[in-house]
């Protein structure tokens, strides 16, 4: 891909589970859909107390945000008792904590003209009052998908979408019982996941972006142990290279200490033949597909252990959602009126994404339900293409070369495994962006000066502003999902400390000092005065066994089946003794630790043994 400057997509059919896109388009075919970036429109008036600790709630604020109406007022009851935990962490009474609400399904004019003129009014036009963690709540169809945009401008936006009622509140019950308990674990885990399929994508994604993030985190272990930049335990680069094995993903992500997984796939798209109804594309949409095997869908993450504690970076076309319009739409209609094979294709396939409407990934959604599961999700709600880790140029000779942005990718796992909020991811992407629109903007004005055409004069114009298209697009098409103010739960400063830890200092958020976590931490350091210091606020979580709800919303055990759901516990076992590869599957279906299921199948192993024996027993008698 280097040698062609072309470009490939994480984007599979759900029937044959093979690519969407048949022929990588050239990037500098992006040049025609470039212009000039009003970088103006969405800035602040005032600045944001930049300069304090990016991860200091006290600081930054907390709300939420919901459409006006019935269903957004349904939505800020259910999380309620989140609301009086944000509250508690900004020392604020719980009806102090803002609940901004907005009009439901705002496009971008209408968002911008929204936050210029009415957002201040919410925290009184004060820069000490506005919130930069917001939380909003329900799908794309009632807090729009551009007002999440605008709001990301100069705040830290994530959004909780579950199911039903019985999600919203599985959900808030996680994060409060994780916040809530002290943590047993200095450093999370961290997992480097590729789905081997096969495919130039998959192949191009693994040794570009997976592989040197895991190799510069791996180097930093080595070398410092842990108590350099990326403070985790020992990092793994898991997945079979030989082919795909989803059984495989769902052990690797059991482990019940923190875990942060960064995991690149195919996202399923619409199969070939035919098209999905509604219900079927919020279902299946952006689910992770795995070559020929099964794909991971959402009733593979609802139940069972899957990230208990932890945050996954979700690395694939729609993993985090479909916006109800491609940003590439324009784009993708020029190369296929040129002729440019499977472009038709896959703009018939973003089309029929039109009619359905925007919404929230079903494995997403599953995953931040289940009780046992991540508290956050980082992934792409449009197409996610290989550009985002493969920047092209043209060299002086006129030869296209590749460069990787892998290390931006890392900066971002730096910041997470040490313990920083997920929302400041955010402030890693706007910075990346702002400075993508300000060479946008620069090219333009050379241009205009110079009296060329807007997309310049040669081919390596239309490359360079093909590419910075492209970047800025991708950059747009990540979103947070969950409350953006999680983070692992790992022991502080302090906590460490009073356990006896003879481990390198944690300089992760909190403390008696405000600073930010990490040697890549985004905050500033700031002295403080007696009077000013602050009691850690921090969870000190153990994971003790979780419950789940039915599907009125009320608890059950999770590990011990009721009396009437025996028979179809031991149909599932059955299935596990018969087919062992399933085991995994198994245990999650049924919500068992999968230890539990291996012993429920080596007994159900050892009574059939035995009873054999006993029979062949009485006729030999016989």
């Amino acid at each position: 891909m280097a040698d062609s400057g072309n470009l490939d997509l994480l984007f599979a059919h759900a029937d044959d589970h093979l690519p969407v896109l048949e022929e990588s388009p050239e990037s500098g075919s992006a040049a025609d859909e470039a212009g000039p970036i009003d970088e103006q429109k969405n800035a602040p008036t005032e600045l944001a107390n930049i300069t304090a600790n990016a991860n200091d709630l006290v600081e930054q604020r907390w709300a939420i945000v919901a459409a006006h109406g019935s269903e957004g007022d349904q939505l800020c009851a259910w999380v309620r008792e989140l609301v009086a935990k944000r509250a508690q962490d900004q020392q604020l009474k719980t009806d102090e904590v803002l609940q901004i609400r907005v009009p439901p399904r705002m496009d971008a004019k209408q968002a911008e003209a929204w936050k210029q003129r009415e957002f201040p009014q919410w925290f009184d036009d004060s820069e000490a009052k506005r919130p930069r963690y917001l939380c909003i709540l329900g799908d794309v169809d009632q807090v729009s998908l551009p007002t999440q945009e605008v709001l990301a401008m100069d705040g830290f936006p994530g959004r909780l979408v579950c199911a039903d009622e019985a999600g919203y509140r599985g959900y808030v019950d996680k994060v409060l019982r994780w916040e809530g308990q002290p943590p047993e674990h200095e450093r999370p885990r961290a997992l480097f996941y590729t789905v081997h399929d096969g495919t130039g994508a998959t192949r191009s994604g693994h040794e570009k972006l997976l592989s040197p993030c895991f190799a510069m985190a791996r180097h930093d272990w080595d070398t410092r142990g842990g108590d350099g930049a990326f403070r985790s335990t020992q990092p793994q680069l898991v997945g079979h290279a030989d082919g795909p094995n989803p059984d495989e993903f769902l052990s690797v992500a059991e482990g019940r200490q923190p875990t942060l997984l960064f995991s690149m796939s195919h996202g399923m798209g619409p199969p070939r033949r035919r098209r999905w109804t509604p219900t079927q594309a919020r279902e299946r949409q952006g689910a992770m597909v795995f070559g020929t095997e099964n794909p991971i869908m959402p009733t593979d993450l609802a139940n069972g252990w899957f990230l208990p504690g932890g945050l996954w970076f979700y690395y694939a076309c729609f993993g985090a959602g479909t916006p109800n319009r491609s940003a590439y739409h324009h784009w993708l209609d020029m190369l296929a009126a040129s002729g440019m094979q499977g472009m038709s294709n896959l703009g018939g396939v973003l089309k029929g994404l039109d009619q359905e409407g925007g919404f929230t990934s079903g494995v997403a959604q599953a995953a931040l339900a289940n009780p046992k599961g991540p508290l956050g999700i980082l992934g792409h709600i449009d197409l996610a293409w290989s550009y985002g880790f493969e920047e092209i140029r043209v060299e002086e000779d006129n030869q296209v070369q590749g460069s990787g942005r892998a290390r931006d990718y890392y900066n971002l796992l730096v910041n997470l495994v040490a313990g920083e909020r997920l929302g400041v991811v955010i402030l890693r992407l706007q910075m990346a962006l702002h400075e993508v629109s300000g060479k946008l903007n620069r090219r333009y004005n050379r241009y205009k000066a110079s009296g060329q055409a807007a997309e310049g004069s040669g081919d390596d114009d239309r490359i360079e502003l093909g590419n910075l298209w492209m970047r800025r697009q991708d950059l747009l098409g990540y979103v947070i999902l969950g409350d953006p103010a999680v983070r692992l739960p790992l022991m502080r400063d302090s906590e460490r400390r009073g356990a006896g830890s003879t481990r390198g200092i944690d300089r992760s958020i909190g403390g008696s000092a405000t600073r930010s976590a990490g040697r890549g931490g985004l905050g500033r350091m700031r002295p403080q005065t007696r009077s000013q210091a602050r009691p850690e606020q921090t969870p000190r979580p153990t994971l003790r066994r979780s419950t789940t709800r039915d599907g009125r919303g009320q608890r059950v055990a999770p590990e011990r089946p009721a009396p009437g759901n025996i028979a179809e516990t031991v149909r599932h076992l059955e299935r596990a003794v018969k087919e062992p590869a399933q085991v995994t599957r198994v245990a999650r279906k049924l919500g068992f630790a999968l230890d539990k299921v291996k012993s429920y199948v080596h007994a159900y192993e050892e009574a059939g043994r035995r009873a054999l024996t006993e029979l062949l027993s009485q006729e030999g008698e016989d």
